[in-house]
């Protein structure tokens, strides 16, 4: 692999991150110097009339930043995508039920990742 990308905050909760540091773990006994991506929560756009997945994406994304700070001073091939507030955009058209993406809101996360990803393949 040229890189691995751990994106899988939307389907986990803050106590579960911990598990990611044992996956960066195993891939660095193989690959101790392929980039690792790690992809924060996004936002869900209905977020404002469901304040317990907020609040998930929220605190999820909090202990992924906490998990990186943890570990990247000594692992330089780890790279954190930024904040994942925003990634679906403003104008509720990038989900099929306002927590699923869509082909808009896909385009709108890959755009989002992009950035982070040339790094990482520099």
């Amino acid at each position: 692999a040229g890189v691995f990308v751990l994106d899988a905050l939307p389907n986990m909760n803050a106590t579960q991150i911990g598990r990611w540091a044992e996956m960066i773990a195993m891939i660095r006994q193989k690959h101790p110097t392929t980039p690792v991506v790690l992809v924060p929560s996004i936002q869900y756009a209905n977020g404002w009339v469901n304040p317990g997945a907020k609040q998930r994406a929220t605190d999820s994304t909090k202990a992924l930043k906490e998990l990186y700070a943890q570990l990247s001073p000594n692992d330089p091939n780890l790279y954190l995508v930024d904040e994942g507030d925003g990634m679906l955009g403003d104008d509720g058209e990038a989900t099929v039920d306002g927590t699923h993406p869509n082909d808009i809101g896909h385009t709108r996360i890959a755009d989002r990742i992009e950035a982070t990803l040339r790094k990482a393949l520099r």
